[in-house]
Order: structure tokens, then C-alpha cells, then sequence
């Protein structure tokens, strides 16, 4: 079913947050994430397309 997400988008999902997650991590144990932020990442459901 085209509308079905697929095993390999969510391995892309993974590639595409993966760093964004660890970055957020890195900010957050150095103290320098700003404070009372919400961290919100929208993944479209082709993230390869949609560099």
C-alpha cells in the first residue's frame, strides 16, 4: 500500500534526526541549550526526497 510507510524510510528518518538528536544531547550536557526550549523534529515521509 503506497500509503504505508516503508522500512527504509524510517532508516532514513533515523540518518536525518540521528544527528540532530546527538547535537541536541551534546548542547544540553554542555549547558548550552536554551532553557525552557522544546525540541520538535517533523521528518516528511520521503526524507531522501526531500534533502
Amino acid at each position: 500500500n503506497k500509503d504505508e510507510s516503508q522500512e527504509s524510510e524510517f532508516k532514513e528518518a533515523v540518518d536525518v534526526c540521528l544527528p540532530l538528536i546527538n547535537a541536541a544531547i551534546r548542547d544540553i550536557k554542555k549547558g548550552i541549550f536554551p532553557k525552557r526550549c522544546f525540541f520538535n523534529v517533523e521528518v516528511p515521509s520521503t526524507p531522501a526526497a526531500n534533502k
